[in-house]
């Protein structure tokens, strides 16, 4: 919910005052971050929590399982950002 909240503020707010424009330096991986690391993840949980709701719990187990690797990758995509650049996303 709210930790969600304040890392896609964070985004916007580099993206709107940052380095550059669009696919310049490490636009790429904050773009990566905030689709592969938030937005998706977020996609899956919901999908996950209606095959679930629908009694097909190997189909949704799948799912978040498909969603674990999705937040991994967002958060090894988050500390690149941080430790590379410099930057909080």
């Amino acid at each position: 919910g709210i930790g969600i909240g304040v890392q896609i503020a964070l985004f916007l707010i580099w993206q709107l005052f940052g380095l550059g424009g669009l696919g310049a330096g490490w636009d790429f991986f904050a773009i990566l971050r905030l689709v592969i690391g938030l937005i998706f993840p977020a996609l899956l949980t919901y999908a996950g929590w209606r095959t679930a709701k629908a009694r097909s719990m190997e189909s949704a187990t799948g799912l978040l399982y498909i969603d674990l690797g999705a937040v991994t990758t967002g958060t090894i995509l988050a500390a690149g950002l941080f430790f590379g650049a410099g930057i909080l996303v």
